[in-house]
């Protein structure tokens, strides 16, 4: 939507004619003549000249004089009262050479009739195609071409023998039927595309050319029908393509190829999302093959019923090789952050449009703005209006204060800080820079909110979130909040600095037989929490990012992960400090029982797990590289363990804002603080030790 590819002129005026439907798609009716003669219905009146004569380029041409003349626009002027738009009606060929020729006719969106909508990404390649629009070329990206080829082809096939002579296909295609020169029709197209693409008879989704191993890809997709098939007949395992004798997805090479096709620019960009969210009915195409989306949701539930039956997944799979292993997991890796999110038509009425944006972090956008644009067409009762006018600082922070009006989307402040606007310091350190945080894959950090629900702690939050207000600056807007300062954090190590061996069995031998600070100030009825607790076990909690008794108050059941985690704990401390001789007293004297004792303490019975805490140290090991990635390792001046983001300093304050799970860490320049980041600390978790006496209202830029 974004990017500008239109230089298109308008043709000489006619009148418009009737348009007829056929079965699959609306298209105008041919008269007798060549496809090229048919009249325009976009055009005004004229003298007939056949247009054949009159195709001409759609850019500035010179008139005698040597002056450049500039040809009118194809694009008739919209009536925004009757939101109009634009159809393209594509003339039917079954070669892939032959040219492409449309014409566009304007209809109000209520009276429309069949289309299809046409799903594609734009690509970074200048226009270079051409496309004959009402007579006149007009330049179109590469991508676009080939599946307007390829769609016009598959589409003359099915019609082939059901009509005497094929019609124009009528086809929705955001280049072509937006004025993308119009920052006033795109701001007024825009909103109209949830109708758009909810009322089209299906999308039309378009994966690109085919290569080495997508043929193989969607035929595998096509063929698992069969095995959903087998399932319903009562075979519940999930694993049935996996473990039928003779089954090819016992191999590598299936796997191998749906990887790559999932890993297609098509499914990583903000658009798609929506343009795969909101249709009836979705076909994907991927060169000459193509599937309908409900042959494609069988991967889905494939993949998503192996992660969600599995906490350790690549332990269910051994009976496979393990290059086959690899790929599986590979694929139901790439299907847990995209494909579940895609898999039902629309979201429910309850999904709020922070959460939207926070889902989709990882999908990329040509237009910073269409971060926030993009996703207007699934979002209920938006509060923002697309304005491609504003600068990309305006229309974040835009949605920004529109979010923190309500006090519910305040985990959007997991996503700020001053490690995603380092390249724009204009971006107040409260507005996150979801383009930035895409780019670099900050995001990942911001798991640590789980979108807990900032009540849900106690129910009284309302009172004390009810001071947020908004004060405008010369260059950015501050952000009044009410908060608690904590301690400050001190002996920064980055990940591999702190895993130093030195520095590892410092840390160990200074913390070993002593107690962690309490991290509740009220009494708790769960069984198997002990309080206070060893700091050994506040290490290891703090390295898997585990709540502990919190995992009970929010309902999370990630308990056989954690006893996992932990025996892999204890034997990767103990296969460490035994890597050479020169250890401390202290540490000398640990062994791996004493440490399976002392961690064992945050369960009720000691895990089936510490049996054989061998097995688990790569388990361990997994967490502890997600944990530390793009994080630091930190401890405060009231003795505590923390995790925090890349840019944290020394001095650098502790803050929790009541009702909000996650602490940030604030930075203070003057009178007012600067969010660094969001941080990890055990005992300053949701409400734990939070004392509303202490709490100020903080000025943060």
């Amino acid at each position: 939507m974004a990017e500008s590819t239109s230089n298109s002129k308008e043709p000489p005026s006619r009148q418009p004619r009737s348009s007829q439907y056929s079965t699959m798609t609306s298209a105008v009716v041919p008269s007798p003549r060549s496809p090229q003669s048919i009249n325009i219905a976009e055009s005004t009146s004229h003298s007939e000249e056949p247009p054949a004569k009159r195709i001409r380029s759609s850019r500035s041409v010179a008139s005698a004089t040597g002056c450049a003349t500039v040809q009118p626009t194809v694009y008739r002027h919209l009536d925004k009262t009757k939101r109009e738009i634009r159809i393209c009606d594509l003339y039917s060929s079954s070669e892939l050479s032959a040219p492409l020729i449309c014409s566009l006719r304007i209809v109000p969106l209520d009276k429309v009739g069949e289309f299809v909508a046409f799903s594609y990404v734009w690509g970074q390649e200048p226009a270079t195609e051409a496309i004959t629009i009402n007579g006149f070329q007009h330049q179109i990206r590469s991508n676009l071409a080939a599946g307007l080829r390829r769609f016009r082809a598959n589409h003359y096939q099915s019609m082939s023998g059901k009509l005497r002579k094929p019609r124009p296909i009528s086809v929705w295609v955001d280049a072509i039927c937006i004025n993308q020169d119009s920052i006033e029709e795109r701001n007024h197209q825009v909103p109209l595309m949830r109708l758009i693409f909810s009322e089209c008879e299906y999308a039309f989704s378009w994966l690109g050319e085919s290569d080495g191993t997508s043929d193989l890809a969607m035929d595998s997709i096509a063929r698992l029908e069969t095995f959903e098939c087998m399932q319903a007949r009562g075979l519940k395992n999930v694993h049935v393509p996996l473990t039928q004798k003779g089954s090819p997805f016992r191999e590598a090479a299936p796997w191998i190829a749906i990887r790559k096709l999932l890993e297609r620019e098509f499914w990583h960009r903000i658009w798609i999302f929506q343009e795969l969210r909101l249709p009836k009915k979705r076909i994907l195409a991927c060169g000459s093959k193509s599937i309908p989306w409900k042959t494609f949701k069988v991967l889905n539930q494939l993949c998503i019923g192996l992660i969600d039956k599995y906490k350790f997944l690549r332990r269910e799979l051994a009976y496979l090789d393990h290059e086959t292993q690899d790929e599986v997991v590979a694929v139901c890796r790439l299907a847990q952050s995209f494909v579940q999110i895609l898999a039902c038509r629309s979201y429910p009425k309850s999904e709020r449009f922070g959460e939207l944006v926070v889902y989709t972090t990882h999908l990329k956008a040509t237009d910073a703005r269409d971060k926030i644009y993009g996703l207007l067409a699934i979002a209920e009762n938006p509060t923002i209006l697309p304005d491609y006018s504003k600068t990309v600082n305006q229309v974040y922070t835009e949605f920004a204060k529109s979010m923190l009006d309500d006090i519910w989307n305040l985990p959007l402040l997991l996503y700020c800080g001053l490690s995603t606007n380092e390249d724009n310091t204009k971006l107040a350190t409260w507005v996150p820079n979801w383009d930035h945080i895409t780019r670099t894959e900050t995001s990942a950090a911001a798991r640590w909110g789980r979108w807990l629900d900032p009540g849900s702690a106690r129910g009284n939050c309302l009172k004390h979130l009810a001071h947020l207000e908004f004060r405008d600056l010369p260059h950015l807007t501050a952000f009044h909040v009410r908060g608690q300062l904590r301690s400050s954090i001190t002996g920064l190590k980055y990940q591999n600095e702190w895993l130093e061996l030195h520095n590892y069995k410092s840390t160990i031998s200074n913390i070993y037989g002593s107690l962690y600070p309490c991290w509740s100030e009220r009494a708790t009825d769960w069984e198997g929490v002990r309080q206070p607790v060893q700091r050994l076990v506040a290490l290891y909690l703090t390295l898997t990012q585990n709540y502990s008794s919190l995992d009970d108050l929010y309902g999370f059941s990630i308990d056989e992960e954690k006893e996992n985690t932990a025996a892999g704990f204890c034997y990767t401390t103990i296969s460490r400090l035994d890597s050479e001789t020169d250890t401390t007293d202290t540490v000398s004297k640990l062994s791996l029982s004493m440490l399976l004792e002392t961690v064992g303490s945050e369960f009720k019975n000691l895990p089936e797990a510490f049996s054989h805490p061998e097995q688990y140290e790569n388990d361990y090991l997994m967490a502890e590289n997600d944990s530390l990635h793009r994080r630091v390792f930190f401890e405060t001046s009231s003795g505590r363990f923390g995790l925090g983001p890349i840019g944290a300093q020394e001095g650098d304050i502790i803050c929790n804002i009541y009702g909000f799970a996650i602490p940030l860490l604030l930075r203070k320049v003057d009178s007012h603080y600067l969010i660094v980041g969001s941080c990890f600390v055990l005992g300053c978790m949701a409400d734990q030790g939070y004392d509303e006496s202490k709490a100020e209202i903080l000025e943060i830029w």
